[in-house]
Order: structure tokens, then sequence, then C-alpha cells
């Protein structure tokens, strides 16, 4: 293992790159203990070439060996030969000094080599306050700096930094432990480096908001329609504990609730009144179980049917404030009602509208189904909104319906005022009558080609693909609706339409809580 490197005036980075484990000796010119300065600064400049290899410069100790034998005459195969003993038999200790990791208390270099790559050096044990971290240079202690509970990697902070008050980025947490999820930015979505207790569904029912939760039962924020009190004891079964914590409790009364609802859309606009809209996961399903199918979509080649069912093309998005009148019953939603082009479609629309009584209702998506054709499933949160508006019997295509929203006309569920329950926000937010109920203001849209990853939807599908087929359960062209019964892959669906609005919107608060259902 010892290099003596033969060739006359061969520089001695050729030499440190052949030989990284031990001295070059220069036939012609032996290093002695008179040798000149310009012949010493060429042994520096070995030792700055062999440096670049070692996290230290190498131990004095072999080039004493050599220069003293060769200066007292020693045969140079004797010098050789000591000076391979010192150099490859030196004890872990030393080699661990030369494999030298700051901050470590004791490193393992079983993983080294002959090659002396101490990139591959290990530290078993960092000072107090350190932990072990890798980057392109290898392994290193930096500072071990709190990130909160329930993160299982901590983003590495930089090779330099000696405390905690150095990253001007913070701690940061690449990946949270089971039961945990990433904290994300209200506006952005983008995980904030911390982590945060995945709620239960105990605590989803009872009203505890989305990244508010806590392990103990507890949480920190509600739902639209419950208030957080603070206390001791427990009014659910799931908190049991006796000290003090925050928990969610259902509203006593009517409180204003605002929330987003979705509505899937042609490129035809129109007010949101009298219609249907959806939560987010309730949109989702829609378009699963509706729109993208094979059926729906893509069913013929000319350039009239590539488009979807009703000729969808993309999310609308609404800010909506909810405060329905005390007819609405025993929470704070009424009855959903179905509406088909503006008109209330339910038998019993006739009944409700004769209270009279425009409340705001609601129901959850319907689990209906089986092989090979089943219902997808968006969870506990998929949701239909009814908004009724002016006239609700009426249809859009009714002349009459004009004239009765403009407060004129005989049709005896006319609006008490001009505008109906749907109201100004910016001058008459909803106040729980009839006339004044809810309120919407447009929150932004994404297009259905984005959300699913398609560039051009009508040559989508004249190349013979399609979105997503009931029968073989995925898609020709696109992966997106793949696994329409797996609620993992559901809820990735509803994320990746979340992340598309923070993107087309980040000033939005796009972390809005949604309601409880409690329609009846």
């Amino acid at each position: 293992p010892l290099c003596v490197f033969a060739r006359d005036g061969a520089p001695l980075s050729a030499c440190a790159a052949a030989c990284p484990f031990m001295a070059c000796h220069l036939l012609d010119s032996p290093l002695t203990a008179s040798s000149s300065s310009a012949e010493r600064a060429a042994a520096d400049e070995l030792d700055a070439a062999l440096a670049v290899r070692w996290a230290q410069p190498p131990p004095p100790l072999w080039r004493r060996v050599l220069v003293l034998g060769l200066a007292a005459g020693v045969p140079f195969a004797v010098v050789a030969a000591v000076g391979a003993l010192v150099l490859l038999r030196v004890s872990d200790v030393d080699k661990g000094k030369l494999c030298r990791i700051e901050r470590c208390r004791s490193v393992d270099i079983s993983a080294v080599g002959e090659e002396g790559d101490c990139h591959k050096a290990r530290c078993t044990a960092c000072h107090d306050g350190f932990a072990p971290f890798y980057d392109d240079e290898g392994q290193y202690c930096g500072p071990q700096c709190p990130v909160g509970g329930g993160c299982e990697k901590v983003h590495a902070p930089p090779r330099d930094a000696k405390k905690c008050s150095e990253l001007t980025s913070g701690v940061l947490c690449d990946r949270c432990s089971d039961g945990f999820q990433p904290l994300l930015h209200s506006k952005t979505l983008e995980p904030l480096g911390a982590c945060t207790y995945v709620c239960t569904a105990a605590q989803l029912g009872a009203g505890c908001a989305p990244q508010s939760c806590r392990a103990d039962g507890s949480c920190s924020g509600c739902a639209p329609g419950f208030d957080l009190v603070h206390g001791s004891g427990s009014p659910t079964a799931f908190l049991q504990r006796s000290d003090n914590f925050s928990y969610c409790e259902k509203a006593t009364e009517r409180v204003p609730m605002q929330f987003y609802m979705y509505r899937a859309q042609s490129q035809i606009t129109y007010p949101p009144e009298n219609s249907d809209l959806a939560s987010a996961g309730g949109v989702m399903w829609y378009l699963h179980n509706e729109v993208v199918a094979r059926n729906q979509s893509c069913t013929c080649m000319t350039p009239s049917c590539t488009s979807r069912h009703n000729d969808i093309t993309r999310v609308l998005r609404y800010k909506v404030t909810v405060l329905n009148p005390e007819q609405a019953g025993h929470g704070q939603f009424g009855h959903f009602l179905q509406f088909d082009s503006g008109r209330c479609s339910y038998a019993s629309c006739e009944d409700q509208w004769s209270n009279p009584s425009y409340v705001v209702g609601c129901q959850m998506t319907p689990k209906v189904g089986g092989v090979p054709v089943q219902s997808a499933d968006y969870g506990s949160k998929s949701m239909w909104y009814s908004l009724p508006g002016p006239c609700p019997m009426l249809p859009f295509s009714d002349p009459n319906k004009t004239v009765c929203a403009e407060g004129g006309g005989s049709y005896p569920f006319e609006q008490p005022r001009p505008g109906g329950a749907w109201c100004d926000n910016q001058t008459h937010p909803p106040d729980g009558t009839n006339a004044c109920t809810w309120s919407a203001e447009d929150a932004g849209e994404i297009s259905l080609d984005e959300l699913a990853g398609i560039i051009d939807h009508a040559r989508f599908c004249k190349e013979g693909n399609y979105e997503y087929d009931d029968l073989s359960d995925q898609g020709q062209g696109t992966t997106f609706w793949d696994g329409k019964a797996d609620p993992a892959l559901n809820a990735q669906r509803v994320v990746r339409m979340l992340e598309l609005f923070a993107k087309h919107y980040p000033e939005a608060d796009n972390l809005l809580p949604e309601p409880i259902c409690d329609g009846w």
C-alpha cells in the first residue's frame, strides 16, 4: 500500500490522487532534515492535496519517520517498511481522527475501505444537542432542534450550523410519524415543516376542524356551526381527560357559517341560486360518477361529442355565507332539495316553499351501486347543498321566472323583496330571514383537463382514450380516475383539486373548514 512515486518531476497532486494513504517519495530529491525551503514547500503541497481527501490533514508521524530515517542513512526499503507499519497499523481511534466528523464522539470507519473514502465514515455518537445528518459530502453532526411532536425525519440543517438560532429558514420536518400529517399553509397549502395530529372520525364528528386536532382528543379549531369551548371535563365519550383542554360544541342557535361550495360547470355562466352545489368531496363524487365515465365522456369520434357529460369543463368555487331561519329544523341546515335547470324537482318542493322557508339544505352523497358499477366513496365530507333563490318552482327557461324574481307577476312563491334568498354580502349579509339566508362570492375556477392531466380533451378522445371505465375501473391515456372505490385514492383526488385552487389563487384562504351536514 505504500506508494513510491518513481517518475521524476511528477506533480505531487497526482501522487496524492493515486496514493491517498501514504507518502510520495521523489527518488531524485528525497525529503531530508537538510531539505531546502522549496522542497519543504513541495511537501506542504502534498499535505494540502491529501487534506482534500481527509476531514483533517493526516498525522505527521509517517513524515517524521521518512525524514529521520533517510537523514540517518537508513536504507530506503527499511524506511518504507516502517512507514507502512506506522501508517496502516494505526488504531481505529487514529483512523477515526483521520476521518474526523466534527462534533462527533465516536467515528465508525469500517466502511471507509482501503481507498480511504471518508464520505463513508459514520458517527455512532454525536455530542449532546447534536444529531447525525447526511448531505453530498457524507454524514455530519448538526444541531438537534425541536420541531414539535409527530416528526419522524427532520430536514437536515446546513453542515456549518452550530446552533438552532442560526437556521434562518427554521427547523423543518421532512416526514411525519404515523398518525400525523404535514401542517399546511392556509393559503398556499404548502407544508410548513411541522406535523399535526390526524383527526379521528370521532373528533371530526364532534366538530373539530382538520389541522387543529391533538392526540389527547382535544382541538384548537372548529367547523362552521360549532363553538370552541375551554374547560375541564368532557361532553363526549372520546374525550376522557380531567385537566383543562379545548373542544368543540355544537352551537345552540343559528350562527353564520362561511365555507366553500363547488359546482361542476360548462362554459356557460349563471348565478348559483336555485341550484345544487357541493363540498370538495361532493363535487368530485359527481364528476367521478356522472361526468367522466366512458359512457358520459369521449363517446364518439366526431368533434361535437368529444366533450364530457353536460359539456362540463371546469369546477367553480364560491365562498358562501349561510344563516338559515328557524324553520330550518334542529340543525344549521335544512332539508336538501334537488334543482334541475333552476326548478325544484322534488315532490316535496311545494310543501317546502309554502312555509315559506327558503333555507339552505344539505345531504350526504349517496353510497349506492355494486360490482361492476359502483358509487365512489369520497368520505364523510362528501355533501351536496341546495341554494334556493326567487321563484324556485320555475325553470330558468320560463320567461315568468325573470318577472317573478323582479317582484312582479302573480306566482305564489315569489320572494318578499327582489333578490330572493341570495343576498348581497357586502351591503346586506345573511340575516336569517326568508329573504336573505345566504350569500355567495366567486372564489375561482379550475379546468377538468388540468385536474386530470389532460392537455387537449378533444384530441385525447380522438386518439381513442377515455378518462374512466366502470368495467375496468381505470382510464386509458390517464390514470387520474383509476380506483373509483378506493377511499385513499379519492382523498388524493380531492387534495389535487384543492392544490390547484391554491396554485391559481394563492392569496385566498384555501383551508376553510367545511361544515357538518346536519340537515334532516
